[in-house]
Formats: C-alpha cells, structure tokens, sequence
C-alpha cells in the first residue's frame, strides 16, 4: 500500500514538471509527457516458486507390501551332542562337543511379510494444515529348530550349576534313552501413528513437511522348548519302563509402546517421477509383560498322565508373570521413488527401517542357571538350594529394515 502510494505521487510531480533546454540567447521549454501511475505488485506473486498458497493433491491413499528382515536375537547354548568316548560327553568344554542350537548357533526368523496403509488429507490454502494415519502390520513370524535321536547319538541340554560348573541334561544316550527335541519362537508386530502435518516451503517442485503427532506399536515373542525322552524318568528320577517324558519351558514377552512423535518429509518431483525420505522419532514409555512357564508331563505304558509344574529352565523358582516399564525410543526412516502412471496413480518402490530400544525378547529371558533340585526328574528334586533359574527380566535394542513395493492414489 505504502509502495502504491508513493509511486502515485511520484508519477504526479514528475508530470507537472518542466526541462529547460537553453540554445543560444533562446530558451526552449519541453514538457515532459506524463507517466502512468506504476503499480507495485505484491512481491510474493513476482516470484511465484515462492509461493507459500497450496495447490498440490488433497487426498491421498498409498497400500505396501513389506519384506523386512529382523536383528539376531541373543540366545544361549540350548542343545549339544558329544562323543560317548569323552570324560563327560556333550558336557561344554569336552573334545567332541559340539553345540547345535544356541551360542555360536543361532536361529532367527526368516524374511517376514508385512502390510503398510496410509491415508492423508490436505486443509486450508494459505499455511495447508492436514492429518494422516499409518498403520504397518507384519505376518506372524515363525523360527523352528527340530532334532531327534533313536539313542544312537547324544542329544544333551547344556546347563550350568550354581557353583558355576558345566553340567547336561541327557535327551538321548546311547544305552539309556531315545528322545527328540524342538524350539519353536513366533513373533507378531504392528503400529501405528496418526500425525498432524504442515507443508514448511513448496518450492520448484520440492515440498518440505512437518509432522507431530502420537505412536503406538505392539511386538510379541513367544518361546517353547520341548523334549521328549522314551523310557521317561520319573518324579524325582527313576526310569519308567516303557513310559515317555515331556519337558516343557516357554517364554513369552510383550511390548506396548506408546509416545509422542515429531518428523519431517521431503518430497521432490520432476517429470514423471519423484523422491522422497521421511524421519520420524518418537518418545515414551514401553509397557513389558513377561510370562515364564513350565511343566513335566509323564505318559506310562497304559495311557495315564502325571504332570507336575516345572521343566528345566522355567521351573518354580521363576515361573510366572512379570511386568516392567522402559523408557524407549522409536525413529523410524524411509527412502521412496516413484513413477507417475496418471495424474492421480503412482507406483512406488523404497527402504524402511524402525528401531525400538530397551525391547523385552524371549529368547533373552533364559537363565542357564539351574538348580536340580528345583527339576522334577532329578534325583535331588526337593533338596533345598537357590532358586536358579531366576526371572532375567532382560532388553535390547530391537530393529527391523526391509524394503517396500506399493502403489500411491492422489486426488
């Protein structure tokens, strides 16, 4: 306004204004032809990659599919054989153990299939405010090791005495006992966030975001090791003719996060294909559940079942449910391309990784600690001692990455 104003005015005074030109003795007076009041646009439209007013899509809709890969989880020795020549066959430390679960030996999920869903929508011109919901799920994963022995070769379960000294439970020996044994770990994650969005700058195809907004994610793992041993062994030790022996232990956590979010998005076009990258971090607390179980389960000759709590690693000195809370951290980045089909349709292709720290996982709650007295088939069953294995309580950082394949509908 001010600048329209003082243009006006200039353009009126120059109009009314005379130069004189001096020829000799004669002086010659032109009068200059007045000017056109100049007009001084506002300078946002004289610059119009600038522009902060919104005119991208409203609407929009993107459907993934995930293939992601989880980190290595920490799991001790579980299952060793050994050579009948040894001092003490499969014991740890002996010339012919060798370990086959566990330890050095480690089993993990496998690529895992997942689903990502998002949906956003744009509001307002000037500073265009939106929402936007994502929730991501990934399929019920599963890891499982399976062995068995018709008594031929040793299959023992390695444990360590309180004193600290190596010991085994025998699932098959030459001689004694045909057995089988198996672990079985299954896990199950999802999350999802909603966010509130802004666009910061829009300039010369490129879009800068940011989001704020709140997080939730749920993970689950659930751990069983089983053993079977054909004669069984008795409460309190003794073999049973022709019976069978189960030891069963089973470990299971959950985490339920729950925090505030920030993040930022860049998005470039040009042409038919653009780019984008996405971070976003949040903070707040992981609720865990921890839930330990175990029991020993006789069959004898005729069909009958006797079942006393307690297995091996989970017996009555940590058998229950636990919970703990943690402070965690979950940043989530993902790197996109896409190639426009339409003016509302484009195929997309990326990478994406999410890290939760402080993360309770089955695998990590065995304690190789034990004390036979606390396990049915010993024969030292019920002579006192310290109550190992304990509850370990135990968490790591845990993170997933893969890459994702996907379609994205604008309107």
């Amino acid at each position: 306004m001010r600048l329209r104003l003082f243009a006006s005015l200039l353009a009126g005074l120059v109009s009314c204004s005379f130069v004189s030109a001096q020829s000799g003795e004669d002086n010659v007076y032109t009068q200059i032809p007045a000017l056109n009041p100049v007009t001084i646009e506002d300078p946002v439209s004289q610059f119009p990659n600038q522009d902060p007013r919104y005119n991208g899509p409203r609407f929009n809709f993107k459907g993934d599919y995930l293939l992601m890969w989880y980190k290595t989880t920490d799991l001790p020795a579980l299952l060793n054989t050994g050579n009948i020549n040894d001092p003490d066959p499969a014991f740890p430390g002996q010339p012919g153990t060798r370990t086959l679960l566990g330890g050095d030996r480690q089993f993990d999920f496998e690529n895992v299939n997942g689903y990502r869903f998002s949906l956003g929508v744009v509001l307002g011109d000037d500073m265009p405010l939106g929402v936007e919901l994502n929730w991501l799920m990934m399929g019920r994963n599963k890891a499982q090791f399976d062995t068995a022995s018709d008594g031929t070769v040793i299959l023992s379960r390695p444990i360590i005495n309180p004193n600290g000294t190596p010991s085994v439970f025998d699932v098959a020996f030459p001689g004694d006992f045909a057995g089988s044994f198996r672990v079985t770990n299954t896990g199950e994650l999802w999350t999802i966030d909603g966010n509130a969005t802004t666009i910061l700058s829009c300039n010369n195809g490129k879009t800068l975001e940011g989001l704020a907004g709140v997080r939730f994610m749920q993970y689950k793992e659930n751990l069983e090791i089983l053993d079977t041993h054909t004669p069984g062994i008795g409460v309190g030790g003794g073999v049973i003719p022709g019976s069978t022996g189960i030891l069963f232990d089973q470990f299971s956590v959950r985490n339920q996060f729950w925090g505030a979010q920030l993040g930022i998005r860049l998005t470039k076009e040009w042409e038919r294909f653009d780019a984008s990258g996405i971070l976003k971090v949040a903070l707040g607390v992981n609720e865990q559940r921890f839930a330990i179980n175990g029991a020993t389960t006789i069959i004898d000759a005729a069909g009958g079942v006797t079942q006393v709590p307690g297995g091996l690693l989970a017996s009555r000195s940590n058998i229950g449910t636990y919970r703990q809370t943690e402070f965690s951290v979950l940043p989530e980045i993902g790197l996109n391309v896409g190639f426009k089909i339409t003016e509302t349709l484009r195929l997309k292709a990326g990478y994406v990784a999410m890290l939760l720290t402080n993360t309770a996982r089955s695998t990590e709650q065995i304690d190789p600690v034990v004390n036979r007295a606390l396990v049915p088939t010993s024969a030292l069953f019920g002579q006192g001692g310290p109550a190992r294995p304990s509850a370990q309580l135990n968490t790591s950082d845990f993170w997933i990455h893969g890459v994702n394949f996907g379609i994205e509908y604008r309107y």
